[in-house]
Formats: structure tokens, sequence, C-alpha cells
């Protein structure tokens, strides 16, 4: 599986985890404040913490993983579930910790 970036939270439409790098464009509305007709990346799953909490929630403890694929660019371009359900899937106590934040900012309720 790939490593999570940072998320941040966009400057200009207030996409929570919609950056990666610091000058990255955001992968919700590409600098323009309006968020895009095609909805959010795959990627953002990963970023935004969600990823992690669908599979510690459904998949991990059921001897699971959903992974996203990435091409030689790094382009997500499909997903895999990764196990054969005889063993649980875990994380080091400080990933958990790091993609739990992640989740958490990723759900929490917007004001407009």
């Amino acid at each position: 599986m790939l490593d999570p970036m940072p998320a941040r939270d966009c400057g200009t439409c207030g996409g929570v985890g919609a950056t990666g790098d610091e000058g990255e464009a955001c992968r919700t509305c590409g600098g323009s404040g309006e968020a895009r007709a095609a909805g959010r990346p795959f990627e953002d799953l990963r970023s935004t913490g969600l990823l992690w909490l669908v599979n510690r929630v459904v998949f991990h403890l059921r001897g699971f993983a959903l992974s996203l694929t990435a091409d030689a660019s790094g382009n997500i371009v499909g997903w895999d579930l990764l196990g054969d359900g005889t063993e649980v899937w875990t994380f080091a106590e400080d990933r958990d910790d790091h993609h739990f934040a992640n989740a958490q900012r990723a759900l929490a309720p917007r004001t407009p």
C-alpha cells in the first residue's frame, strides 16, 4: 500500500485534507474555489484518512484490507482487496493516531 501524504485543508475552498505537499493545487477545487463537477479523486480516500477508517471498521478485523492501486506516475487507477481472511490487520499505534486525526478532520461538521 502507498504511504499516506499529510492532509492539508485548502485555503481557497476550505476542502478538508484536499491538498498534500505545500503549494500543491487543491484536489477539490484546483485552486479556483469552485468544486469540480466530477467529484473527488480516489486519492482523497487515503489522504483524508477515510480509507483507513473503512479498513479499520469493515475489513481489518475480518483479515482483509482495501488497497488503492497506483500507476507508475502515482495516479490511483484502481483498488484491490488484500488478505485471505485468516489474520487480523493492524497498524502501529502512531500510524493509527495519524489516520484517526485525518479521518476526524474529514468528518468534522463544516461551517458555512
